[in-house]
């Protein structure tokens, strides 16, 4: 089971940021994190620094930062490798996905990596049918929209995105389609290499990041 990290992404890149570990034996230490990697967390306490083997490890929280929700609406990314992060902003081509957040900051995605964009949010009478598109085996591109409490599909390819169209084809038709009628594009990708990552870190917006290396 990963070690799951109740982190912001500005924590990452902070300066020895305080963190509260537990152990799989119940026990807890408090301390300064000085560094991490695949199988052990450096954290100082006073003038002593210890190394914490992952494998007895589970969980670490850093106190300091505090989940918040967000009032907006933003698009929601999930990777083929099960991360999924709220963004505010994307574009898209065949090569690669721009994206943009306030946990995240600016990154540069492999289109290849993406494994669906969810651009409406996500209700308690759509959740499971999303859910069941998401588990589903495409051979083709989902291009999905919402009609009331039921969510519908075309199966294509997906092309380029920008911030108000989204390109798909659809036999031999090319039709931009205006994103904001648009519920979600879930792509159709190779299943990911079986593994689990060393850790997930939980961001403050709920979202997940899985880190493998």
């Amino acid at each position: 089971m990963p070690v799951l990290f109740f982190v912001s992404m500005t924590t990452l890149l902070a300066v020895a940021p305080e963190v509260e570990v537990t152990s799989l034996s119940g026990a807890s230490a408090t301390g300064s994190l000085q560094s991490l990697n695949k199988t052990v967390a450096k954290v100082k306490a006073g003038q002593t620094e210890k190394d914490l083997p992952l494998s007895n490890i589970l969980n670490m929280r850093f106190p300091r930062h505090r989940f918040q929700r967000s009032l907006e609406l933003p698009v929601t990314v999930r990777l083929t490798d099960g991360s999924h992060f709220p963004i505010q902003s994307l574009q898209s081509n065949e090569r690669q996905v721009k994206v943009s957040g306030d946990q995240t900051g600016e990154l540069v995605l492999p289109s290849i990596n993406v494994a669906s964009i969810r651009f409406g949010p996500l209700t308690s009478n759509i959740r499971g049918s999303w859910e069941k598109l998401l588990n589903g085996e495409n051979s083709k591109d989902l291009l999905v929209v919402q009609k009331e409490n039921v969510l519908d599909y075309i199966d294509g390819v997906v092309g380029s995105i920008t911030g108000d169209k989204i390109q798909f084809f659809t036999g031999e038709d090319e039709v931009a389609v205006n994103r904001s009628r648009v519920f979600g594009v879930i792509y159709a990708r190779p299943p990911s290499p079986e593994g689990s990552p060393f850790c997930a870190i939980r961001l403050t917006d709920e979202g997940v990041l899985n880190a493998s290396a």
